[in-house]
């Protein structure tokens, strides 16, 4: 029983806590910026994605969808 409380001990530091371990999408400022990191942009969805040429980034285009001008899924698509 003590071996097993020391690997959950060990697993949880190695691996870090599901809750919270992920760090929220950037906001960006502009698709300047956004494009920066983006080259093609981000689509939420992978259909959108392919239709479009951006990169399927779902947290990264909820987090700028304000930049998505035409409504397609795609947020500062080239």
């Amino acid at each position: 029983m003590r071996r097993l409380a020391v690997l959950s001990v060990v697993a949880f530091v190695a691996f870090g806590s599901s809750a919270g371990a992920m760090s929220p999408a950037k906001a960006y400022k502009n698709c300047t910026e956004l494009r920066k990191a983006y080259p093609m942009g981000v689509a939420k969805s992978k259909a959108a994605a392919k239709k479009s040429g951006a990169k399927y980034a779902p947290s990264v285009y909820n987090a700028n969808k304000s930049k998505d001008r035409d409504k397609d899924g795609a947020a500062c698509e080239s």
